[in-house]
């Protein structure tokens, strides 16, 4: 009977046909704690990446909220011929949040559109003044601040009618990756560049 096992034991080394099922096989310590290792790492890279991708895909996604608002302002100014103003809501979204124009100020609470009848640059029906959209505040995890604070202003031809200057937008949880710039110069037409701001993007709130 042992004769038998043992001579089952060499055909199963000598044949290379014999399935792999029935030979035993095995790993060492040292190749299962490099197996880990690589495991780890490669997983660790995984999550990383899809992070960089999540905050990506957020602020590239306010960033356009932003580029349709300001095309909406300018398209708005030029069929009308009217002066239309692009505000930042107050706390309580009801109205404009100011009139300031060179301070860098957070824009989170979302913005108005309308078109300002008596070129004071706050909204008010009774003044004629005619509400074209309001937009909606952003999620709190991202940062959108223009440096020249309350308001953007569009003339009927197309221009501005206020200060140039550039929307920040940015990931409050990973401030040191990914953000954008909306360069808007005299001209209106504003054009976009992924690279980090060049003013501090998370400043205080106001």
């Amino acid at each position: 009977m042992n004769r038998g096992r043992a001579m089952s034991r060499k055909l199963v080394s000598r044949h290379p046909w014999v399935p792999l099922l029935f030979v035993q096989v095995g790993i060492t310590l040292p190749e299962m704690v490099v197996t880990l290792a690589i495991v780890g790492i490669l997983s660790t890279a995984g999550v990383n990446s899809f992070e960089q991708l999540v905050v990506q895909s957020e602020v590239d996604e306010l960033s356009e909220r932003m580029r349709t608002a300001l095309a909406m302002a300018r398209s708005e100014a030029i069929t009308r011929g009217q002066r239309a103003v692009l505000c930042r809501l107050n706390n309580s979204g009801d109205g404009c949040a100011g009139m300031v124009s060179d301070e860098k100020l957070s824009w989170r609470h979302g913005w108005m559109l309308f078109i300002d009848q008596n070129r004071d640059r706050q909204f008010a029906a009774d003044d004629g003044d005619q509400l074209l959209r309001i937009f909606a505040p952003i999620n709190p995890q991202l940062e959108l601040r223009w440096n020249r604070g309350d308001y953007v202003g569009y003339q009927g031809s197309g221009a501005l009618g206020s200060l140039n200057g550039t929307f920040c937008v940015g990931h409050r949880n990973h401030p040191d990756s990914y953000q954008q710039e909306l360069i808007l110069p005299y001209s209106g037409r504003l054009r976009t560049a992924a690279v980090t701001c060049r003013y501090d993007l998370f400043l205080d709130p106001e």
